[in-house]
């Protein structure tokens, strides 16, 4: 499961909100959900029809509503899938937020700045300590004082950055797992990185490829990327002349016998002499 649909997020909300208080209305659920007034309505009513609620007229200004058995079991289905998806989010999370500071770390990218508090910030922390990178600004629109020791900043200072790196720790609600996710109001900075991107300049370098201490041909050469297709069969063919000598006698006849019948070797008596 990569993402929640959005309505059952919704969905999920008033159902926990319901079990805990049956006091509830338009403009409570649309604070709550961070919505707008009609479609809250709109969905509280779809749940009533759906047999979710079970609603009570106390009188014309307040409306209680309750859970209904198949409230309850949507309730129980709903948060088990939220469940696995959280578990399948943190998993893919760690590893793609590992990758980063990797790709970050061999860039020599060394001061990274946070964009977000929230629960992936405190993920993508696991993978700047362990690269070895160092966190020197924190920003965040809702302000909390500090972040795992370090001060927030509000989101309006985030132009004046001095950090190699801004790691956005922000993401969509209804698909987490969104790329290059934003919100609107902030302004993107050319040294901006995502967890969940997979772009070719994201990815983490080969650190055998790309270090600076081995050169190119070198490596090639290696792994004879560099010889023509003569030179690979000549070397094959000592290769396996080499392997030959050190079989038994019995061991040089069955591999001679066999390559005879892929064609592979010459059919010649002397490959058994030498």
């Amino acid at each position: 499961m990569t993402q929640i649909d959005k309505n059952e997020l919704l969905e999920l909300e008033i159902l926990r909100h319901v079990e805990t208080t049956p006091r509830l209305n338009n403009r409570m659920a649309a604070a709550k959900l961070g919505c707008s007034v009609k479609l809250a309505h709109a969905l509280i009513s779809k749940m009533v029809d759906r047999g979710l609620l079970h609603v009570k007229k106390l009188h014309s200004r307040r409306w209680d509503y309750f859970l209904t058995p198949h409230g309850i079991a949507e309730k129980g289905r709903l948060t088990y899938e939220f469940l696995d998806f959280s578990l399948n989010f943190y998993h893919n999370a760690r590893k793609h937020s590992s990758l980063t500071c990797r790709r970050l770390a061999e860039a020599g990218k060394k001061e990274i700045a946070f964009l977000g508090t929230g629960d992936l910030a405190e993920i993508v922390y696991l993978g700047v300590k362990e690269w070895g990178l160092e966190l020197v600004e924190v920003f965040d629109g809702n302000t909390p004082k500090t972040f795992l020791g370090h001060p927030v900043q509000p989101i309006k200072e985030l132009p004046g950055s001095k950090a190699d790196a801004i790691i956005v720790c922000l993401y969509d609600k209804a698909n987490p797992m969104r790329k290059d996710y934003l919100p609107e109001n902030i302004v993107r900075k050319n040294n901006m990185c995502w967890i969940f991107q997979e772009n070719e300049d994201q990815k983490p370098k080969d650190p055998e490829l790309h270090t600076n201490t081995t050169p190119m041909k070198e490596l090639l050469k290696k792994n004879n990327l560099t010889l023509s297709p003569a030179e690979r069969m000549a070397k094959f063919e000592a290769l396996q002349k080499n392997a030959l000598q050190n079989m038994s006698p019995e061991g040089k006849i069955r591999f001679t016998r066999r390559n005879m019948r892929k064609r592979a070797v010459p059919r010649s008596p002397e490959i058994l002499k030498s």
